[in-house]
């Protein structure tokens, strides 16, 4: 629920790039974004603005504000579908803080979000659901923070599974998500009693969380997704893909106690494994609802990102992702030179697209990448990573997938020099071992010193 009102609360000034869903940081608060209609609620405490599409002078906008609503805190929700795109940031005399959205997917999204963050001059960028891209940003000499689910909406349902022998997954599938697509497919040739929605509204999806067995999430990109805070809020038993270290699912909630986690391939087995003892699950869904409520639930979250954004935190610590890529100096000196970053985002992105659409990616690093390049990638929880010491026939070694993802991987490399080169599809053993490589070598996970 939204927190209480009170007099000594900030006045924030959101800036929301998708539809409307009743997310309040503060009880004094102003959204604005092209998918809201204007509104006001609570007396006039809480206000919506229409704005339009794209990019907008922010500081005009605040300039126009009667005095009694000039924000005290900016946030800018920055999404990949740049809906919404704040400028003049500088004309506003308070605290600014840029959270981030989709930066998993999507055209040149880290590069995207590091340059506006840099032009605009936030003083913090906050993590939500990928929080493995924030030591870019930190790098790049900018603060950084992390509020994880950070707009999920607290959502319960008292009564017990109406269908205690399925299972359900709530979201979209199909070409746009070709893992989680591989994944359900599997099941349903497995027999497995899987139950499929796309679309639904909040409270529709968390009746359907609570009302059966178990709950599926299979993340677009290694993503600590919505799907994770929804299903556990609505008291739902969640079964979701096992996530790098770096993304911080493992750092929130414990396996097997709160959740449960496995590879993508190792699906089948778990849900066996519920079946088998129904029980289970449910302790879990029960543990889970319980550590949401205590430690992840709305109130919570608004007051941590109040915290990021204008301090005090006598209430909680700081929340970081268990990543050692934010710890200044250990790998990559101290950073602050963006334009350096530059090539590595470009490689990044390219490999982690590649990771979208693939199940089991190779990366096959050429014998010149730094442990800058190679620390980036490990973050891609279902790739293989291959040792740089490995032969290579050239440094920009022959992609191996489909034409479509060798044109436009290629295309990336010459933007960064063939820095990283990323093999995979049906064909990789063979290709690797044409190449003089043996596949056994390849690794889960690469830790640098």
């Amino acid at each position: 629920m939204p927190r209480p009102e009170s007099r000594d609360e900030p006045q924030v000034l959101l800036c929301w790039h998708a539809p409307f869903h009743d997310w309040w940081v503060s009880g004094r608060q102003i959204t604005i974004g092209p998918f809201v209609e204007d509104a006001d609620f609570v007396g006039g405490r809480r206000k919506c603005r229409k704005v339009p599409a794209g990019a907008i002078d922010l500081g005009a906008f605040v300039r126009a504000l009667p005095p009694e609503d000039r924000p005290d805190l900016v946030v800018v929700v920055l999404d990949m579908t740049r809906a919404l795109v704040p400028l003049n940031l500088a004309a506003i005399d308070c605290p600014k803080i840029l959270l981030l959205g989709d930066t998993h997917h999507g055209d040149t999204p880290i590069g995207f979000a590091l340059g506006y963050a840099l032009k605009e001059g936030f003083d913090k960028v906050i993590g939500n659901h990928v929080p493995q891209h924030l030591h870019f940003f930190r790098e790049a000499g900018l603060s950084v923070g992390w509020v994880p689910g950070a707009w999920v909406r607290d959502e319960r349902f008292e009564p017990g599974p109406a269908r205690p022998d399925r299972f359900v997954h709530v979201g979209q599938v199909g070409d746009r998500h070709p893992v989680r697509l591989s994944v359900l497919s599997g099941l349903a040739e497995r027999d497995l009693p899987v139950d499929l929605y796309q679309t639904r509204t909040a409270a529709e999806a968390a009746g359907l969380y609570a009302g059966h067995l178990g709950s599926l999430n299979i993340s677009l990109n290694g993503d600590l997704n919505q799907r994770v805070f929804e299903v556990l809020t609505a008291g739902g038993c969640l079964i979701t893909d096992r996530l790098a270290p770096e993304a911080g699912l493992e750092m929130l909630f414990r396996e097997g106690e709160h959740l449960f986690t496995a590879e993508v391939a190792r699906f089948a087995p778990m849900l066996r494994r519920l079946l088998d003892d129904p029980t289970e699950a449910a302790r879990a869904a029960r543990a889970g609802h319980d550590h949401y409520r205590r430690l992840h639930s709305e109130a919570v979250r608004a007051r941590r990102l109040l915290a990021e954004g204008l301090g005090g935190w006598r209430e909680m610590t700081p929340l970081l992702p268990p990543d050692a890529r934010l710890d200044e100096g250990r790998l990559h000196g101290s950073g602050r030179n963006a334009g350096a970053l530059v090539p590595r985002i470009r490689a990044y992105e390219a490999a982690q697209e590649h990771h979208r659409r693939v199940v089991a990616p190779s990366f096959h690093p050429g014998q010149d990448v730094g442990a800058d390049v190679m620390s980036d990638l490990v973050d891609l929880h279902r790739a293989r990573i291959l040792a740089p010491d490995a032969p290579v026939a050239d440094a920009t070694a022959a992609l191996v997938g489909s034409p479509a993802d060798v044109e436009r991987l290629a295309a990336a490399e010459n933007d960064f020099t063939g820095d990283v080169v990323a093999v995979g599809g049906p064909e990789t053993e063979n290709a690797l071992r044409a190449k003089g490589i043996d596949p056994t070598r390849l690794s889960r996970h690469l830790k640098l010193s």
